[in-house]
């Protein structure tokens, strides 16, 4: 089993480790059968204003969990494609 998380701050690094969810999933599974996808809210200020204006209370959720999750998921395959062609 694995266990995908997506996170937002303004730092760098998320603080997920103690978390409920990952705590609980640690003591049936292994640290590394979690995959985190962090968001570094200072790299998308721009967006988060176009977005809060487009789509008001929701927007941090489709910013960051439909928009920028589905960009990171493109890229991931572009990467994973070319490394499978060398």
């Amino acid at each position: 089993m694995k266990l995908v998380t997506v996170t937002w701050s303004y730092e760098d690094e998320p603080k997920v480790d103690n978390s409920f969810l990952v705590l609980s999933f640690l003591k049936n599974n292994n640290i590394s059968d979690i995959h985190n996808i962090h968001f570094n809210r200072n790299n998308y200020k721009d967006l988060e204003s176009e977005f809060n204006e487009k789509f008001g209370n929701q927007y941090e959720f489709l910013l960051y969990r439909i928009f920028l999750l589905k960009l990171h998921n493109i890229l991931f395959y572009i990467k994973l494609l070319r490394n499978f062609k060398r």
